[in-house]
């Protein structure tokens, strides 16, 4: 694919400063994007500065990360292409152990047309940080997936890339999975379920 096919184009990426999120950046911006990376986090990140990104700190929401980034990218660049929704979160354990308040968070964060099955990420490193045996459960998270390990955050990058290409122009209203055929799902022994 070429590099400047996206020459003259502008990408905003929201939760942009490290997993899915930077690696989509990266890929933009190196197939020739101005990308912005919106996040709750303005710090950088290990982004070369050859790569034309930039960095707004945004309030969590939906109202803030989707109006609000749009207005402070088409204000600063002029127009804005291509919108990467990527404030990703989750609930970790079972639907039980997760109180209304706790789905409505994930629920009014979380729109995408790239489903990712579990993807090793900061988000998820933290999470196994947490647990009694870090290396047991991340075992168990591989063991969950079809194809034996964590989806790679460069795979969705990939992907999110293919579907933001003006040369995907006709491929619209598609929810494209990115998990190892993780809708085939192996629950973990003596739990009814599961998700993260």
């Amino acid at each position: 694919m070429s590099e400047s096919e996206f020459s003259g184009l502008v990408a905003e990426v929201t939760g942009g400063r490290s997993g899915l999120g930077l690696a989509s950046a990266r890929e933009l911006s190196r197939r020739g994007a101005s990308t912005w990376i919106l996040d709750l986090d303005p710090r950088p990140r290990c982004v070369p500065a050859r790569w034309a990104v930039h960095r707004r700190r945004m309030r969590r929401g939906p109202r803030s990360i989707g109006g609000k980034a749009i207005d402070i990218v088409v204000s600063s660049a002029g127009q804005l292409d291509i919108v990467i929704a990527n404030a990703g979160i989750g609930a970790q354990g079972t639907i039980e152990d997760n109180d209304g308040a706790e789905w409505r968070r994930v629920f009014e964060v979380r729109v995408n047309a790239v489903v990712p099955g579990t993807a090793d990420t900061p988000w998820i490193g933290r999470l196994l940080s947490r647990a009694a045996d870090p290396q047991a459960e991340r075992d168990a998270l591989e063991q969950r997936q079809p194809l034996g390990s964590l989806v790679g955050p460069e795979e969705v990058a990939d992907v999110v890339a293919h579907l933001a290409s003006p040369r995907s122009g006709s491929t619209t209203g598609v929810i494209l999975p990115v998990d190892g055929r993780m809708n085939t799902l192996r629950v973990r022994p003596g739990r009814t379920h599961d998700h993260g």
